[in-house]
């Protein structure tokens, strides 16, 4: 059985339209056979016109899966997003 809890924000108007935001969270076994797995991630999304948007997102994990001896993981990745 696992607890959790997360947090995070965002902020509208950074440049404009655009939006900054961000969060983490942190998994925990209840009887401590895991080892706490932390996530966080940020994204920021510019709006290039009425109709696309653009943002770039980071994420990343430590303890993946409550492994202490696993690597920490960090992705980044870049999303269109078209509205019609």
């Amino acid at each position: 059985m696992m607890r959790a809890w997360s947090c995070g924000g965002q902020f509208d108007g950074v440049h404009g339209s655009d939006v900054i935001g961000f969060a983490y969270g942190e998994n925990t076994s209840r009887d401590g056979t895991l080892d706490t797995e932390g996530t966080w991630e940020t994204y920021y999304a510019h709006e290039v016109n009425s109709h696309m948007v653009t943002s770039v997102h980071v994420a990343g994990a430590s303890s993946p899966g409550g492994d202490a001896a696993a690597d920490s993981a960090t992705v980044m990745s870049l999303r269109l997003q078209f509205s019609f």
